[in-house]
């Protein structure tokens, strides 16, 4: 990881803890029920835009740790990490071009191409709920968070299109070379839930959530896929989060 990118993740949770127990000083009144809570959630991630025809729905990880500001009001640090599944590289094919004779304009596929890419992150975010926070009722609220996101994407076996001949080459010498999009990038998300407190220290919550990434990936037009930029998905949340007191 380049140094850069070191410094951006380390900014994150320095911002966290900023929030987190800043706002137990400069809260007084709620300084008697100032609460921590742990959190964990299962996520499926949508990819969205151009990243969708690279990627299927995949699964997401996500912890939290959350400081209740007010009986409307949460504050959380989350670390995330999602690996992307692959939408069926090898089933795409490309126009032969430079085919000779009858092989001229032929569709190729490579069989043995596929495309992997992982996700992970820490990301600061900030919850507002419609109505106090009660036991046994459920609170919608809206959500909004800021943070950086590393990522790793490597594309291989891909059959070169510029090949030139009767025959499509499949060897070493036939394959277009693997590439790999790598970066810390700014991200931004938000998004819409409920959650329903089950008791003083429990409560079961359900979020969607839109985010955007400010990560690139290479395009690769012979298959169609094209330049992505920003990196867009959505993630559709359950979890739960144990209170402290």
């Amino acid at each position: 990881m380049k140094a850069t990118g070191i410094l951006r993740l380390a900014l994150v949770p320095v911002l966290g803890a900023f929030i987190l127990f800043g706002l137990g000083i400069t809260s007084a009144p709620y300084a008697q029920d100032m609460r921590y809570a742990l959190g964990v959630h299962a996520s499926a991630l949508r990819p969205a835009g151009p990243l969708k025809g690279w990627y299927n729905i995949s699964p997401a990880f996500v912890g939290q740790l959350t400081y209740q500001v007010s009986d409307r009001t949460m504050t959380e640090v989350e670390v995330t990490y999602s690996p992307l599944t692959d939408a069926g590289l090898s089933d795409r094919q490309f126009t032969w071009h430079n085919g000779l004779g009858a092989a001229n304009g032929s569709r190729i596929k490579s069989p043995g191409a596929e495309a992997n890419m992982w996700i992970g992150g820490i990301v600061v975010n900030g919850l507002r709920s419609f109505k106090p926070d009660e036991v046994g009722q459920s609170v919608p609220y809206i959500a909004a968070g800021i943070g950086f996101l590393r990522y790793t994407h490597e594309v291989s076996g891909l059959i070169w299109p510029g090949q030139v001949g009767e025959q499509i080459r499949t060897d070493a010498q036939g394959m277009v070379e693997t590439t790999v999009d790598e970066d810390v990038a700014l991200s931004i998300n938000t998004g819409l839930g409920f959650y329903r407190r089950t008791s003083d220290q429990f409560l079961v919550d359900f979020r969607l959530r839109w985010n955007v990434s400010m990560g690139e990936l290479r395009p690769y037009e012979d298959w169609e896929l094209k330049k992505t930029f920003p990196i867009f998905s959505f993630n559709l949340m359950v979890g739960v989060k144990y209170f402290m007191r």
